[in-house]
């Protein structure tokens, strides 16, 4: 007996056409026919479409069509804030940020802080962290050296240790006279006059380091704590608070690493700038800015007022009231950080 199925056919178009090819036993099985054809009588084959000998063609399985896994959507990275990239200085560790709009003897000079435009001031912010070797940051820290007493038998460190207390300075842009007459009355040496510079942090050296005004603590002389001073000329008070009272080789390090020196010995540079104070009284050396020999004619604290050029002649401040300090304390003009507040406004925090 021989069994055949056939594929892909329904019943209403075989029932009508089996008959005729003399098969009479036939069933639907599944939708499909399946007939039996009798060994006896004449046989007739029948196969679907493509099939020979009775055996179904190997239909192959269709191949899957492969999908592609649907590419995601790319997302644009949100692009960062601009940051302003820090200015390095060279040879000296530290960072700096100028804003937008910050005047330009601000950014030309100073290095070690953020400096930012502030409505009419000049805020500047630093960690006073000296980015130069001092005794006072002790024994272990990398920037610690040891207390120069080769200067003489009288140089002896003072207890205390840089503690990284920061500040804030908001100088003015166009800073007001306070009216005050730099004379013997304003500049005496004694604490407590009305114009005086406050105690503590008073200004800005370009190294981010706090000016201190030139009075030691009542009860003190400052020409005996000098000799506390470390082989930068300063020194920390009880807090930590690191500062200057007088010139430096600090600052000029950044004007040497800016290229406006070849010299970091006070008295000796270029070009000697060291600060600003907070009223917005600019410190600087035994020359102007350009350079140039210092006039005649100068206050108690070593002070006039004229346009503070640069050696290409831009003037960068204008009849700006600054002081000159000599290389060494006790040397006319005065070697110390001015006393007297010549402008109106001081704001530290």
């Amino acid at each position: 007996m021989k069994i055949a199925w056939l594929f892909n056919t329904t019943a209403v178009s075989w029932t009508s056409f089996i008959p005729l090819l003399g098969v009479t036993n036939f069933a639907l099985v599944n939708g499909a026919v399946l007939w039996v054809v009798s060994n006896t009588a004449q046989e007739i084959q029948v196969f679907g479409p493509g099939e020979e000998d009775g055996v179904p063609e190997e239909e192959e399985d269709p191949l899957p069509v492969e999908e592609e896994d649907p590419l995601p959507e790319e997302e644009e990275d949100p692009l960062p804030e601009e940051e302003e990239d820090p200015l390095p200085v060279a040879g000296i560790d530290c960072e700096t940020q100028i804003g937008e709009g910050v005047p330009e003897f601000f950014s030309r000079y100073f290095r070690c802080v953020q400096i930012e435009l502030d409505g009419d001031s000049v805020r500047i912010t630093s960690d006073n962290l000296p980015p130069h070797p001092s005794f006072y940051y002790g024994e272990g820290h990398p920037l610690f050296e040891a207390f120069d007493t080769s200067r003489g038998a009288e140089y002896r460190a003072n207890p205390n240790v840089i503690g990284g207390t920061g500040f804030v300075l908001r100088i003015p842009v166009a800073p007001v006279e306070a009216g005050i007459t730099v004379d013997a009355t304003t500049v005496n040496a004694a604490t407590g006059d009305a114009t005086d510079y406050p105690f503590g942090t008073a200004g800005a050296a370009l190294n981010g380091v706090a000016l201190f005004n030139p009075l030691a603590r009542p009860g003190d002389d400052i020409e005996d704590e000098k000799f506390s001073f470390d082989s930068y000329e300063g020194h920390p008070q009880q807090t930590g608070n690191y500062h200057y009272h007088a010139v430096s080789p600090g600052p000029l390090e950044v004007l040497q690493s800016l290229g406006f020196t070849t010299s970091t010995v006070p008295g000796a540079a270029d070009i000697e700038l060291y600060g600003i104070m907070c009223d917005g009284t600019v410190v600087m050396g035994q020359v102007e800015l350009d350079g140039a020999a210092v006039a005649a004619g100068l206050d108690l604290q070593g002070g006039h007022r004229h346009d503070l050029v640069d050696d290409d002649g831009v003037v960068l401040l204008t009849n700006r009231y600054h002081v000159h300090i000599a290389a060494e304390i006790g040397i006319e003009p005065r070697g110390l950080t001015p006393e007297a507040q010549f402008y109106q406004a001081c704001v530290v925090s």
